[in-house]
């Protein structure tokens, strides 16, 4: 009697769990078991549900058209991320030289200084922007220190010229 009497709690508890349930026109039915979404979901209508296991829910699934125009955008890092970091990168090595080393002695390295700090600081915080090739140009100088700069060098090669040994010298005869 016991038996029956469980069986017959087990069954009262399955039948008002509601098994059986309705989704509405204009909806999809989606299903839970143990928390868990399932794959599957239902069309409307009348439909079968393991009871306590599984919950189910109404989920509006209309169609809607909406017409997207085409909206085009670019990227504008070029002002950011080399216009803004060159002038910077150079201000930064032209602080740190003469403008003896700038304009003359170390104007050969400074393609490679440049692109080596740049390509760093990319690195950090623009990724996937390379640098492939940087290349200086003489900076033009004002009259005032190009001829200053050209005497000078005028001077160096004079005194170069007396300090030559003269070995060069041959006998006429």
């Amino acid at each position: 009697m016991d038996v029956l009497v469980a069986l017959a709690g087990v069954l009262l508890a399955l039948i008002s769990q509601k098994p059986l349930h309705r989704i509405e026109e204009g909806s999809v039915g989606v299903y839970w078991r143990g928390g868990r979404l399932l794959n599957m979901t239902s069309a409307p209508g009348y439909h079968l549900q393991w009871p306590i296991l599984t919950k189910h829910a109404n989920v509006q699934g209309r169609i809607r058209r909406r017409l997207v125009h085409l909206v085009l955008t670019f990227l504008r890092f070029e002002k950011l991320w080399i216009e803004d970091v060159t002038y910077h990168e150079i201000n930064v090595l032209c602080s740190k030289y003469t403008l003896h080393q700038v304009y003359i002695s170390h104007f050969d390295q400074l393609d490679e200084l440049l692109q080596a700090r740049m390509s760093a600081l990319l690195a950090q915080w623009a990724p996937g922007l390379e640098i492939m090739s940087i290349r200086f140009t003489k900076p033009d100088l004002p009259t005032a220190i190009r001829e200053s700069y050209e005497l000078v060098d005028e001077e160096k090669i004079k005194l170069l010229v007396g300090v030559m040994p003269r070995s060069y010298d041959f006998p006429i005869d």
